[in-house]
């Protein structure tokens, strides 16, 4: 999928659909959450498969995508002076929210809702009438039963959130025959690797955020081409994807419970974890320098003396505590990460394109500290190497970034 055409589409003055969404429907929402918009409706025109929005914060991509979709069958139907065909079912955690979210979507006097019957779907009441609607569900309804909401055409999946992206494997089965799928989902390796090979992906980082805001806010009759971007999944290390995976399960697990705020912590521990491109000794010892507050050593060991009132959650917190410990453990281990050695290749592959100019931009100044430092022999060696005058900037993301 070229997001630089779906860029490019408001431009064209032939086609209504991506100027109403930006520029009418969707005009209390960032620029990036419309243009996702965008997107699906773009997808949705192309006939069957499935878009991937990765999503690295939160924000109003449910109703935008709802809105593009909607919007997208509205104008074809009509264009061919046909009926509204076809339901939406809309699956996520806050079902009461996403359903006042979709009865307040419209333009001019036009309520979108006017047009789809919304309503939440449950056993209580799964069939549908003949009036195309939108059915908002929780993910258990979905994983739970056997009879699902009648002639979907496409179903938005929401699994930003910790428990809908646990049961997203039975999700994305149960929905396998929908004509259209959408999933907005974290930057989580083990869901894209759930993703059939021809699914249409597009990561929102900061700088795509950026280029899209530049995009629209600047007035110029030129079109601005993006930088090319490339994710790139690294799974050199099954013991350690092991061990994150049975974390995550864990800290799922406690969430599940209610546990949301006690949970947050060890969450940051997790993520952390997962990204971290260099030696987990290195950047404790960074962070011990550059921050007066605890190490995640030190912070796991506090999570182990928490107390909770009900054995349950008890027992529940201190297996997700272990096997966060376990993931930590078996990363200290290790003499470099496998992300690490992933970006050294990816270095080494630039050096070799005689590029003048490399930027290495880390989460935090912990990272870009213990970098500089491991990371300096091997760029220098391949710069002499290639015999190129390379210029390295190593630096966080957030001034303030601990």
């Amino acid at each position: 999928m070229s997001w630089t055409q779906d860029l490019q589409l408001p431009q064209r003055d032939q086609d209504p659909l991506p100027a109403a969404l930006i520029n009418r429907l969707l005009r209390g929402m960032k620029y990036h959450e419309r243009l996702s918009s965008v997107m699906a409706a773009q997808a949705y025109r192309r006939g069957r498969g499935t878009l991937a929005l990765l999503l690295p914060q939160r924000g109003e991509f449910t109703q935008s995508v709802i809105a593009g979709v909607l919007t997208a069958e509205l104008l074809e139907r009509r264009s061919y002076n046909q009926s509204v065909d076809g339901n939406l079912l809309v699956v996520t955690h806050a079902v009461t929210k996403q359903i006042r979210a979709i009865e307040a979507l419209g333009m001019d006097d036009l309520k979108l809702a006017e047009i789809w019957t919304v309503a939440s779907f449950s056993k209580y009441h799964p069939a549908i009438g003949e009036k195309p609607s939108i059915t908002v569900s929780n993910p258990g309804w979905i994983v739970g039963e056997s009879t699902l909401p009648s002639r979907i055409a496409v179903a938005v999946i929401d699994a930003t959130h910790p428990r809908t992206l646990k049961v997203l494997p039975q999700l994305y089965e149960a929905l396998k025959n929908v004509r259209l799928r959408v999933l907005l989902l974290p930057p989580d390796e083990a869901a894209l690797h759930l993703l059939d090979a021809d699914a249409m992906t597009w990561l929102w980082d900061p700088a795509a955020e950026h280029d899209v805001t530049l995009h629209f806010s600047t007035k110029s009759s030129v079109a601005r081409v993006p930088n090319p971007r490339q994710l790139l999944l690294c799974d050199d290390d099954p013991q350690f994807d092991a061990a994150l995976s049975a974390a995550r399960g864990g800290l799922m697990q406690v969430m599940g419970m209610g546990l949301s705020q006690e949970s947050a912590v060890a969450w940051g521990i997790y993520h952390r974890l997962r990204q971290l491109a260099l030696p987990l000794p290195e950047y404790e010892q960074a962070a011990r320098l550059s921050w007066p507050g605890l190490t995640l050593s030190e912070q796991l060991s506090q999570m182990r003396g928490a107390e909770f009132s009900k054995a349950t959650q008890r027992a529940a917190w201190s297996d997700a505590v272990e096997a966060l410990h376990m993931a930590y453990e078996t990363l200290r281990r290790r003499e470099e990460p496998a992300k690490f050695y992933a970006l050294a290749q990816r270095l080494e592959h630039l050096l070799t394109q005689g590029s003048q100019l490399l930027t290495v931009v880390a989460a935090t100044k912990q990272a870009s500290a213990a970098l500089s430092i491991s990371d300096q022999s091997l760029l220098i060696t391949g710069a002499k190497e290639f015999q190129t005058a390379v210029l390295l900037s190593l630096f966080s993301c957030r001034a303030d970034a601990e």
